[in-house]
């Protein structure tokens, strides 16, 4: 570790990595990633379902995820990120989601994502066993998916330690230096680093850098569960990622089972990830109404096939990509409530070009400024799960 670098980033998960490995393609390489844990990417990355999809309601997430979606077809072909494209299932069971979700098929399609509504029957193919009571039909984006986020990570790193980017683990920002509105050092416990810009990728501990700095992110970290099932033996890697819009369920693949996600809506901000053993049993009850098959299946409820981690969520469910009035040198990129995995590719283009360039010419990243919670400009993205 150096004594003075042009960009510190904090955080190595997905967007940590993805922002350093962007920065030295652009040309800026003397960058320092700053990592809390012992390894890179085994904070929240490492405990998310692996989703990818392009099926959001607002255009900004629309097109981030298009983008990302391509990208992760090059980093498959480089380096095996195992990025199988399986699809993204969204079932609706009513006409009012059937209307919102065919809208949004329309806004997904102008900008070129394949996503078609399916019939039951369709569905039936696509995820057997999957229950069809008063199902409609749903939308079906072919080209979306499921990534390996570990190996994701790597791939970043590597293609960051091509352009000599240095990564310190077990070294997390304890606080900051500042003369006026410019941050001119990050305090580790291994030492003080100069620095001309801060990035702020912490994900879920975001907000805990702005308290350093007295101002406040409006970020907030919220548990998510999820839990695993044994052998099936219909899951295929065909079985996509299928998403009850009544519930809110979503499972996929994972290994010879299934991988069970549900959100607790009544969960509040923190940071715990214990098992919430009653929260539990209300996603097995869900799991069973959607599902009924897994009736007699094998349901791992213990850790490590049941395990917690973190939402980092927004009041918008959109992620933060901005400058802060606060600090002139201070960046953050955070808040994407659930989908920092899928969107890691956009948000690493779109930070380093704000790093080297002062704005962005990727994306219109307007809608993910950080004043817009001070200006009230809110637009909330329906489609989180």
């Amino acid at each position: 570790m150096k004594q003075k670098y042009d960009v510190v980033v904090i955080g190595a998960g997905c967007i940590g990595a993805s922002v350093a490995s962007h920065l030295g393609e652009l040309g800026c390489a003397n960058v320092l990633v700053l990592e809390k844990e012992k390894l890179i990417g085994t904070g929240s990355t490492a405990k998310c379902a692996g989703g990818v999809r392009a099926q959001f309601s607002t255009p900004i997430n629309i097109y981030m995820s298009h983008y990302s979606i391509r990208e992760f077809e090059t980093l498959e072909k480089e380096y095996g990120i195992q990025f199988n494209q399986c699809g993204y299932l969204f079932v609706v069971r009513n006409e009012e989601q059937k209307e919102r979700y065919l809208k949004n098929m329309e806004i997904q399609q102008s900008y070129g994502v394949d996503v078609r509504f399916i019939s039951k029957d369709e569905i039936a193919a696509l995820a057997p066993n999957y229950g069809l009571d008063n199902v409609l039909g749903g939308t079906f984006g072919a080209k979306d998916g499921l990534i390996d986020p570990s190996m994701t990570v790597d791939a970043y790193f590597k293609r960051a330690r091509k352009h000599n980017i240095d990564f310190e683990t077990e070294t997390p920002c304890t606080g900051f230096k500042t003369a006026g509105n410019r941050i001119t050092h990050v305090i580790t416990p291994k030492g003080e680093v100069a620095c001309d810009m801060v990035v702020n990728a912490a994900g879920p501990f975001s907000k805990e850098l702005g308290k350093m700095l007295g101002f406040e992110i409006p970020i907030e970290p919220v548990r998510r569960m999820i839990t695993t099932t044994g052998e099936l033996p219909f899951v295929t890697n065909k079985f996509p990622m299928v998403v009850d819009v009544t519930t809110g369920m979503y499972m996929h693949k994972e290994g010879n089972g299934l991988l069970i996600g549900l959100a607790n809506k009544n969960e509040k901000p923190g940071y715990d990830e214990n098992i919430d053993t009653e929260f539990l049993d209300e996603m097995l009850t869900t799991a069973l109404e959607v599902m009924p098959y897994l009736e007699n299946a094998e349901i791992k409820t213990q850790y490590p096939g049941t395990w917690g981690g973190l939402y980092e969520e927004t009041p918008d469910h959109h992620s933060i990509l901005s400058y802060v009035p606060q600090f002139s040198n201070f960046i953050v990129a955070g808040g994407f409530s659930g989908h920092g995995l899928m969107h890691a590719p956009a948000a690493g283009r779109a930070i380093a070009e704000l790093v080297t360039k002062g704005t962005c010419d990727t994306f219109d990243l307007k809608p993910l400024r950080f004043t817009r919670f001070a200006e009230g400009d809110l637009t909330k993205e329906r489609n989180v799960i």
